[in-house]
């Protein structure tokens, strides 16, 4: 906890001098370490939630989730409010950077939970490599596939000329809105079913809302659709991904490190080769790029799902 509380501090710290960056090259350092800082948070968070509640930390995890989801909600508004108030963008950063300050010190105060038990012989806590790359591969095709349609579809709509330049950015806020509703929605979810059912429900409905897209690329109505559909779809992989390996191999701080790592990379490369194709074969071009990194995914976890696995020890 109190490597977090360290981390958050970096945050505050580091969010508190963007604005005063003199120059590009000092805004790149400030950003590039903002990332580790976050990075070391993205994992500290999804670890300590697995330590803790073991098998039973679905629920939790989609409600972590849910709450990135908040805050990319809450951002925007932040900024429209500093805009209004103070004609600048300062605020922005430095609102963030005082509200990060009460958690850091909650974090350096708070017990650090028990690790898992520890499985003594035998080997019982090596992680297979294979299955451990190809979660890191799912990592990198979902997060990809998030990231790119979020940030293409406003340009794929005005493009085609179904939208105009302001419903493309409602049809966008609906995405993003319905992903938040979705991630809590699947807090209750996780509770029924089992990661591995989720995952698949959630790639059947991810595949059948860009199919709608796909073949009814001039109707306004099919786009508002799928994009529906498509953020309640994505909405709970990320953290059902957490679970799914969890329940079948031993996650270890370094192992869900290298699952973020995947996750950091596909939300880098597909969004840059989307709009590689986007220029070089036409809008309809995106669509494919993302349905083909979630039908990819789909054959993943069909073959994830058909490997044996080995007992996973519960939290201690």
């Amino acid at each position: 906890h109190r490597f977090m509380a360290f981390s958050m501090l970096l945050i505050a710290a580091l969010v508190a001098f963007v604005p005063l960056a003199a120059s590009l090259w000092i805004l790149l350092a400030i950003v590039f370490v903002l990332g580790l800082g976050k990075g070391a948070l993205d994992v500290g968070c999804n670890l300590l939630l697995q330590w803790v509640h073991g098998r039973k930390a679905g629920p939790f995890l989609n409600g972590l989730h849910f709450c990135f989801g908040v805050g990319s909600f809450i951002g925007p508004l932040i900024l429209a409010f500093s805009l209004k108030s103070t004609a600048e963008i300062y605020w922005v950063f430095w609102t963030i950077a005082l509200l990060s300050l009460p958690l850091a010190a909650w974090f350096w105060v708070l017990p650090d939970p028990p690790h898992p038990a520890r499985v003594a012989e035998n080997g019982a806590l090596s992680v297979p490599l294979l299955p451990i790359l190809l979660i890191v591969a799912t990592f990198f095709l979902y997060v990809g596939a998030e990231v790119g349609f979020g940030n293409w579809i406003y340009t794929y709509a005005v493009t085609l000329g179904v939208a105009t330049t302001i419903t493309a950015a409602y049809l966008t806020s609906v995405f993003w809105g319905l992903f938040t509703v979705g991630r809590l929605l699947g807090v209750w979810i996780s509770t029924r079913l089992r990661a591995q059912t989720i995952l698949f429900l959630d790639l059947a409905g991810c595949l059948a809302s860009l199919a709608l897209i796909m073949f009814g690329k001039n109707s306004t109505a099919l786009l508002w659709t799928g994009t529906a559909g498509l953020g309640l779809s994505m909405a709970s992989m990320f953290p059902t991904i957490l679970m799914f390996a969890s329940e079948r191999w031993h996650v270890t701080g370094s192992v869900t490190g290298w699952f973020l790592v995947g996750s950091g990379g596909g939300g880098m490369f597909l969004p840059w080769l989307i709009g590689q194709t986007f220029v070089a074969a036409g809008p309809q071009s995106m669509m494919l790029v993302v349905f083909t990194a979630v039908l990819a995914n789909l054959l993943i976890f069909s073959y994830l799902v058909s490997l044996k696995h080995a007992p996973v020890a519960s939290a201690a």
